[in-house]
């Protein structure tokens, strides 16, 4: 998603008014829907929230955390990464060599400015094939420095029939214990609730 997009997503979270709408908001929002709108943006800028749609290669994505985390206040900084396969490595041609620096650089930076660093990534489609599809470590695509080099690993996964569950489960954790927490999932909101035992 572009810039625009991920921002309608935000004000649609946080207005609860569909992201479709959003789209042409001149003619499909009423005055109401409206100032609600306009508040949500307001709590996107109060958050200090920057999305980064335009910095393909690694070596811009670590000058842009490295640049942002030293301007922020101890534990008052997160970067998300959305995602690693869409990351470039210039010098190196190899793909298997380029999630290793990607992941690696992005480890040195994490301790360097402790700071939290999310990272997403797709799993192989190996996964389908097998009966149980809980998604397993070694399930990573393309390197195995992903989950060498990552902190905590954690998946999404749909265990039930139900569409509105999803699981996540915390298959790694170098630093607490592992489990899974399912949550409801509103599809139209993009909200997670977590569904209390």
């Amino acid at each position: 998603m572009n810039k625009r997009e991920m921002f309608n997503r935000f004000v649609s979270r946080n207005t609860g008014i569909s992201s479709q709408a959003l789209r042409n908001p001149v003619k499909e929002l009423n005055p109401v829907q409206t100032l609600l709108v306009n508040s949500g943006i307001d709590w996107f800028r109060d958050k200090h929230l920057f999305i980064y749609d335009q910095i393909p290669g690694i070596d811009g994505i670590i000058n842009t955390i490295r640049r942002n985390a030293a301007k922020a206040k101890p534990h008052k900084y997160v970067a998300m990464i959305d995602y690693i396969g869409l990351i470039s490595v210039p010098d190196i041609k190899d793909r298997y060599l380029q999630i290793g620096k990607i992941t690696r650089d992005l480890k040195i930076t994490s301790n360097e400015f402790d700071v939290p660093i999310i990272a997403l990534t797709q799993l192989n489609r190996g996964i389908e094939n097998r009966q149980d599809k809980t998604p397993q470590l070694s399930d990573i695509r393309e390197s195995g420095s992903v989950e060498q080099d990552s902190n905590v690993v954690a998946f999404l996964h749909r265990p039930y029939d139900d569409r509105d569950i999803e699981q996540l489960i915390v298959q790694k954790n170098r630093e607490g214990s592992l489990g899974a927490i399912n949550f409801m999932f509103n599809g139209q909101h993009m909200l997670f609730k977590e569904l209390q035992v």
